[in-house]
C-alpha cells in the first residue's frame, strides 16, 4: 500500500479537487490530504468542505497574509514533513500552493502529479501562468483537461506522462447539482425566475481593486 499526499490551499482547489480526493480515499492506499491555508479565511474554507461533503484535511496549516514568495517558502517548510514519505504528491492548478508542492516534491525526490496541467493564458505577466509552467515542467504525471491543454504541453516538449482526463470541476458540478437544487433558495429570496438571470463574478486584484477597471468591465459586459 503506497502513500499519496494531495496538497490544496484555496477555495477553488477545494471545489475542483473534491471529486478527486473522494476517489483517492476509496483506493487501497494511505491518502493524506494537506491544506496549506493559502486563503486566509479558514472559516470560509470550512463552509466549502461542508458543502462539498468533503472530509477534513489530515494536515491543516495557516499562511496568514504574506507576499507570494513567502507563501511558497512557508508552504514548503510547513508541508515538508507530510510529503517526505510520499510515493506520490498531487497538486492542482496554478496557485502558490501548487508551485510550493511541486518544488517540494522535486526537492524530496517524490513522484509528482499535476491535475489541470497544460492550461495556458500565454501571458507571463500573470503569476498563475508561471506557476502552471513550473509545475508542468516538474511533473511525472500530467492530467490535462482538454486536447488543447495536451497540445500546449507538447509545444513545450512535455510529452511523457500526459493524460487527457477532462476537468474535475465538471465532476464536482454533476455530483453537487442535486444538492444545490434541493437546498438553494436564491429564486425565492431574490425574486428571480428560473433561467431568467445571469450570474457574473469577478476576481483578480487588477480587476476588482480598481473602481475604474471594474466599471470598464461592467460597461463592456
Amino acid at each position: 500500500m503506497g502513500r499519496i499526499v494531495t496538497i490544496i490551499g484555496t477555495r477553488p482547489e477545494i471545489i475542483k479537487m473534491a471529486p478527486v480526493v473522494k476517489a483517492l480515499d476509496r483506493l487501497d492506499h494511505d491518502h493524506v490530504l494537506v491544506h496549506s491555508g493559502q486563503h486566509y479565511d479558514l472559516m470560509m474554507d470550512r463552509i466549502f468542505f461542508r458543502d462539498m461533503q468533503l472530509r477534513e484535511p489530515d494536515e491543516q496549516f495557516e499562511l496568514k497574509e504574506q507576499p507570494p514568495h513567502l507563501q511558497v517558502a512557508t508552504t514548503m517548510r510547513q508541508v515538508a514533513d507530510a510529503t517526505k514519505g510520499a510515493d506520490l504528491v498531487i497538486v492542482h492548478g496554478d496557485t502558490n500552493t501548487t508551485v510550493a508542492g511541486a518544488l517540494l516534491a522535486r526537492k524530496q525526490d517524490r513522484a509528482l502529479a499535476h491535475v489541470e496541467a497544460g492550461i495556458r493564458s500565454f501571458d507571463k505577466t500573470m503569476p498563475e501562468e508561471i506557476n502552471r509552467i513550473v509545475a508542468d515542467q516538474m511533473s511525472d504525471l500530467l492530467f490535462a483537461p482538454t486536447s488543447t491543454s495536451e497540445k500546449n504541453l507538447r509545444q513545450e516538449n512535455v510529452t511523457s506522462g500526459v493524460h487527457v482526463v477532462g476537468n474535475s470541476v465538471i465532476d464536482a458540478l454533476t455530483q453537487n447539482l442535486p444538492i444545490a437544487e434541493k437546498k438553494s433558495d436564491v429564486l425565492s429570496r431574490l425574486g428571480l425566475r428560473p433561467r431568467g438571470y445571469l450570474v457574473l463574478t469577478f476576481h483578480r486584484a487588477e480587476n476588482v481593486d480598481s473602481k475604474e477597471q471594474l466599471s470598464r468591465a461592467l460597461d463592456a459586459f
